[in-house]
């Protein structure tokens, strides 16, 4: 039997790349079964309720690509939850959008509910050393405007695991 020289594999990256308009209206309607235009996309863009798309020049007289992040069809289908079910003003939803991403770039090792849940475990054991040190790391405004932007993705993510599991039972 000798020597057998055993060649390792490189490990299996899985590569996520960025989005289409079309590609992310389609992946919604999959993912959530919401129907969206272009133009709604855009209007949400302009308000700043989902990501900005990467914009790319295709060379000369080609015209230019829009490209939105992974992640976005879950912000996409908030969005149209909180505006379209709940009926919210467009800028308070931003706003809460806002809200959130600062909380989760300050806060980066944990997610908004791990957060969410120390924060009132905190205020409620009347830990004021450690509370205070929460507070100065965000606005305390910050963390009540994020939560409606939490609601609007916790709901749509219920969403998309229930069709899921209908898909797979059928």
């Amino acid at each position: 039997m000798g020597n057998v020289a055993v060649k390792y594999k490189e490990p299996l990256r899985m590569v996520i790349l960025n989005m289409t308009p079309d590609e992310l209206l389609k992946k919604v309607k999959n993912d959530f079964d919401i129907t969206i235009g272009r133009s709604t996309l855009r209007n949400y863009v302009n308000n700043k309720l989902v990501p900005e798309p990467e914009q790319k020049v295709l060379g000369r007289g080609l015209g230019r690509e829009a490209t939105y992040p992974p992640g976005s069809e879950e912000e996409v289908a908030a969005a149209n939850y909180l505006v379209s079910t709940r009926k919210f003003i467009v800028m308070i939803i931003a706003e809460s959008r806002a809200a959130y991403n600062r909380i989760k770039e300050a806060n980066e090792t944990a997610d908004f509910l791990e957060f969410y849940i120390k924060f009132n475990t905190l205020a409620s054991d009347k830990k004021y050393d450690e509370l205070h040190h929460y507070v100065l790391q965000l606005k305390n405004r910050d963390f009540d405007t994020a939560r409606l932007w939490y609601f609007g993705l916790t709901e749509v993510r219920l969403t998309r695991n229930l069709l899921e599991y209908e898909r797979l039972k059928k």
